[in-house]
């Protein structure tokens, strides 16, 4: 008797049950060896690029140096606000229990940077599955662009921080479980960086919202986005319990630092609109003050100039258009070195891609 063939609601089912299912797709042994052998080359280059720092490069003082004194100065002074980068504050405050010396500290914290930047932008890329050889030449690329001259260096730390949040991220199937990762990381590069709290909130209301559109599209509770937005909003709660909103005001009394970068920042591109021979930096509460009278918070300016918080908002943009192409240009020594140093080091990546993947497809 022939057997009876399976009932085809059971397999509809079972195939729903899998396709619900996280998984990542098997990769090749000599896949990973071929990115295992980029990555040291990305990171051999990294350290090139950052060799003889204390030759090259001036210590700047301002914000990178209270950072680093934050860090140093973590046991008798305790963590500072979340506000003010508590995360770079435990960062630094490592790294000089190897590196004591100040000076060296500056150097070290930019080198490492560097090469975590470029070391997770090559993951994260070969995880969106971007071939090995154009993953490996675009984060050539970025090391000698501008973008690694980006100073404060915190930028870095977060820049970093989101690239391994994304790397994570792509190894899930489901939207829901990829918005929890990336929300964790928006979360821990906002106590680095504290205006990327705001993305991190409007990630928070997407995953929410992926979430109920999840649970009405199968009627019924589905484990999976549940449980991906229970842990994304369980660590953005024990991240705020411990640290404090990074938008939060200061002590009392006190301007809030939020205020205090507008209110910097605000004066700066004022006194380069108008010409004036006023230093934006240090004078920045006389200029708010005259153009937005006596608020000391965000809302408290935009109340009091619609206008010129307008004005500000567009200026903002448009430096921002301005500023991202000039990040991407090859740096000056790039550019000034021999020619057949890149062309060797080209020849040497394609000769590695082509023998251990001849035919593999990424």
């Amino acid at each position: 008797m022939k057997p009876s063939s399976p009932d085809s609601s059971i397999v509809a089912d079972a195939s729903a049950q899998y396709a619900n299912v996280d998984i990542e797709v098997e990769r090749k042994p000599w896949s990973l060896l071929v990115d295992l052998v980029l990555l040291i080359a990305v990171l051999a280059c990294a350290l090139k690029f950052t060799w003889g720092l204390g030759h090259s490069m001036d210590v700047s003082l301002a914000d990178e140096g209270i950072y680093l004194n934050y860090g140093r100065q973590l046991e008798t002074c305790g963590l500072v606000e979340a506000a003010y980068a508590p995360l770079y504050q435990l960062w630094y405050y490592g790294l000089s229990k190897i590196v004591s010396d100040p000076i060296d500290l500056y150097h070290a914290n930019y080198r490492l940077l560097v090469c975590l930047l470029v070391g997770f932008f090559f993951i994260a890329l070969r995880r969106l599955r971007v071939r090995s050889i154009f993953s490996f030449l675009a984060t050539i690329y970025v090391l000698n662009s501008f973008a690694m001259l980006v100073w404060p260096f915190c930028s870095s730390l977060a820049a970093s921080i989101l690239l391994a949040a994304l790397a994570i991220a792509a190894r899930w199937q489901r939207l829901t479980s990829r918005l929890a990762i990336l929300l964790v990381g928006l979360m821990l590069a906002a106590y680095v960086r504290p205006e990327l709290f705001v993305a991190a909130m409007a990630l928070l209301v997407c995953l929410v919202v992926c979430t109920i559109a999840d649970l009405v599209k199968h009627k019924k509770i589905v484990a999976a986005p549940v449980a991906a937005s229970a842990i994304g909003l369980v660590v953005a709660s024990l991240l705020v319990i411990q640290f404090g909103s990074p938008l939060s005001g200061g002590a009392e009394g006190q301007t809030s630092r939020t205020f205090i970068a507008f209110g910097q920042h605000y004066s700066l591109k004022a006194v380069i609109s108008s010409g004036e021979e006023i230093n934006p930096w240090i004078n920045w509460r006389t200029i708010v003050a005259r153009d937005f009278g006596d608020a000391d918070t965000i809302p408290a300016a935009l109340v009091g100039n619609p206008a010129a918080f307008a004005w500000n908002i567009l200026n903002n943009a448009k430096f921002a258009l301005e500023t991202i192409p000039k990040l991407l240009v090859l740096n000056k020594a790039f550019r000034a070195a021999p020619w057949w140093r890149t062309v060797a080091l080209l020849a040497i990546v394609v000769g590695i891609v082509v023998w251990f993947r001849r035919g593999d497809k990424a």
